[in-house]
């Protein structure tokens, strides 16, 4: 599925867009721009709903 592994003992935390909100990058596609990320979130903290416009191909996302 995906050829790619990563370590988080080899990765580092760092702040998000968001207070209370921690993001590490696992993997970072060149060409696209795509990443993959874990989140942590500390106790309590939650983001506003929001939308990722730019994290759709043409055509594959349905928008309201």
């Amino acid at each position: 599925m995906f050829p790619y592994v990563a370590l988080t003992k080899d990765k580092a935390w760092q702040p998000g867009p968001y207070e209370g909100v921690e993001l590490m990058i696992l993997h970072k596609h060149e060409s696209t721009g795509g990443v993959v990320v874990l989140r942590k979130f500390k106790a309590g903290h939650t983001i506003p709903a929001h939308t990722h416009p730019d994290a759709c191909a043409p055509g594959s996302c349905v928008r309201p």
